[in-house]
């Protein structure tokens, strides 16, 4: 009896105490995660639950800190805002279940998510959520008991993915996607002075409304509402600001969906997704995120709505500065014989837009900084079309800007070598940036920057084609 019981320790040791050594060892590495733009997910709610006044609450994703300017609605209404806000990953479901931990009698609630089917369904993602909390995981009692399920589920994997890139760099300040970029409102103060997005919007995330029905959402949204107002609190539902050029939807589509959410909300919808559409020049880098003019339009346009819900009879005194419009066709410089490039004037930045004949038949090229003693800072789409022999691509670090289907055309690209420093500066689109490219090119990027690309806002969506170097 006594050697069955030995056995079955010895079984338990070696079956846990791998598990309890590497739990160990993930907890104790260094946390590249604390300054990455979805930790302040834990500043956020901290802010949110220690608010003791009447308060005006804005649940949504990352389209609320690029799009208000919280102190002008206080200035406005009167009531401390708070920006609960963070990234579409997350899950407006999670987004909503935390927010109700700081809600209390008097307050207002604002449900704003992206116009997109991810924060238009239930959708939950563990592995973004666990480095969100990370520093804070009392969150999770907030949680449903499936969504904790999965939480428990995925600790490993967030434990390796913690170790894998505790060599290297984590998010810096000063960088765009950095928690340390949002004020104390949970707005983003990083400058945005105009769009950097190609032709002005990204093209891997047309706007569309078809998929957008989802009723099990609307049932949870419709028992967020009541949960809310069993608080003594109140709801209203609005809409995420939609990059004009984006909109990929008929007049018939537009007025089945505005119907559709008539019909299943239970509350008063502020304005609708007419009034939150804007002229690209008001985006920065994706087709909802706001740039610093645009925010503060969003933001008059969103009081005006909010005033008149909650039957406020004074006149709005917000100024919007005038901006220019960045995407007036403007021609290149004096063309250069000898470059190798095509380059077109976007939104007054340089980009490659196509190899020249004589050039194609190369195996190597490294891209260009300057063309006529100006920085390029961009490549558009299949700008290497018809480099049916290339195989190595070197990009510097100046590269700012990156299309969809970046490398379609080229069928023998194995290797892309990234000397990008600071990914959270640059942008690519969510979706598409490879299509079109030879199926095992891998992405090489610098190996102190792993740890940037891994937790940046959409480089990561790529991550499975990144080696290091």
């Amino acid at each position: 009896m006594k050697a069955v019981i030995k056995r079955i320790i010895l079984y338990l040791l070696l079956v846990i105490l791998p598990f309890a050594v590497f739990a160990a060892v993930g907890e104790s590495v260094k946390n590249n995660y604390h300054n990455a733009f979805n930790a302040s997910l834990t500043d956020k709610y901290r802010r949110l639950c220690s608010i003791e006044t009447q308060k005006i609450v804005f649940v949504g994703g990352s389209s609320l800190p690029f799009g208000l300017r919280s102190d002008l609605i206080e200035r406005e209404l009167g009531l401390c805002a708070v920006d609960f806000g963070v990234y579409a990953a997350l899950g407006t479901k999670v987004m909503c279940e935390l927010a109700l931990d700081g809600i209390d009698r008097g307050d207002i609630v604002v449900l704003a998510p992206e116009l997109s089917a991810q924060t238009y369904s239930l959708y939950f993602n563990a592995d973004v959520l666990w480095e969100s909390l990370n520093e804070d995981r009392s969150m999770i009692r907030s949680l449903s008991f499936d969504e904790q399920k999965s939480m428990a589920f995925n600790y490993f994997d967030f434990l390796y993915n913690k170790i894998r890139i505790s060599g290297s760099d984590g998010i810096g300040d000063g960088e765009l996607y950095a928690r340390s970029s949002f004020n104390e409102y949970g707005d983003l103060a990083f400058s945005r002075a105009k769009n950097i997005m190609p032709s002005g919007f990204d093209k891997s995330r047309l706007i569309t409304l078809s998929d957008l029905c989802d009723g099990a959402f609307f049932d949870y949204v419709n028992s967020f509402i009541a949960s809310v107002r069993g608080r003594g609190a109140d709801v209203f539902f609005t809409f995420s600001p939609q990059n004009a050029l984006a909109v990929n939807y008929t007049q018939d589509e537009y007025d089945g969906f505005t119907q559709y959410l008539q019909k299943k909300l239970d509350c008063v919808i502020l304005g609708s997704a007419a009034d939150m559409t804007y002229d690209a020049k008001y985006f920065y880098n994706t087709n909802f995120h706001l740039n610093d003019t645009g925010a503060i339009l969003h933001t008059a346009n969103l009081i005006g709505l909010l005033k008149k819900g909650l039957g406020i009879d004074t006149e709005t005194s917000i100024d919007v500065p005038e901006i220019d419009d960045p995407f007036v066709p403007i021609d290149p410089d004096t063309p250069d014989k000898g470059f190798p490039f095509t380059v077109e004037n976007i939104g007054g930045s340089l980009y490659l837009t196509s190899v020249k004949d004589e050039f194609k038949d190369v195996t190597e090229l490294r891209l260009p900084e300057e063309y006529n003693n100006v920085a390029v800072t961009g490549i558009t789409s299949g700008f290497l079309n018809g480099c049916s022999e290339l195989t190595t691509l070197t990009i510097p670090d100046c590269y700012r800007v990156f299309d969809v289907e970046a490398f379609s055309g080229c069928p023998k690209l194995a290797a892309v070598y990234l000397e990008t420093r600071d990914p959270g500066t640059t942008f690519v689109p969510e979706d598409g940036f490879l299509d079109g490219a030879n199926a095992s090119l891998k992405l090489y990027i610098k190996a102190d920057r792993k740890g940037k690309f891994l937790s940046d806002y959409t480089w990561r969506n790529y991550k499975k084609f990144f080696t290091t170097y």
